[in-house]
């Protein structure tokens, strides 16, 4: 498996244990290994992409706009550094619409509706039973994913 503290220009061993295994290639072959990385050699899936956090609009524990959305730039610098696959999150039903059509923009692109157990009762019913819920979650993902081949996961 590759170390990711060897991928990125950083080789990180414990010192105090001689036991300790590195799984990243020799020292000094960091420039093989970002070349491998860049040309598609390894293989990699995002499989938890919270890209509706209020950081990739600028905003850090704070109000004021630190920097344009930078969405786009980053999923595409994920694929361009071998990212092959991601699964991008929708953790409220607001999210969804948003979340689809970032997936649409490109084929290694999918989604999860990860809906916080916390957030249920609240998110869709407040006295109904099971398959009230049942049915209005279904009415959600027709009503905002065309392309259901796109949703692959629900849960959180």
């Amino acid at each position: 498996m590759l170390n990711p503290h060897v991928a990125f220009g950083k080789r990180r061993v414990e010192e105090d244990d001689d036991e300790s295994e590195d799984s990243g290639p020799p020292p000094g072959n960091e420039e093989e290994t970002l070349q491998k990385i860049s040309d598609g050699s390894y293989k990699f899936f995002d499989m938890g992409i919270n890209i509706m956090n209020k950081q990739y609009d600028g905003l850090y524990k704070t109000d004021r706009k630190l920097h344009p959305n930078d969405v786009d730039t980053v999923l595409e610098r994920g694929t361009k550094f071998g990212v092959n696959k991601m699964l991008l999150m929708a953790n409220t039903p607001e999210e969804v619409s948003s979340v689809y059509k970032l997936t649409e923009k490109s084929e290694n692109r999918y989604m999860c509706y990860g809906i916080n157990p916390s957030r249920l009762r609240k998110t869709f019913y407040s006295s109904k039973d099971e398959a009230d819920f049942q049915k209005d979650l279904e009415n959600k993902i027709e009503s905002d994913i065309k392309d259901k081949s796109k949703l692959v996961a629900i849960g959180d």
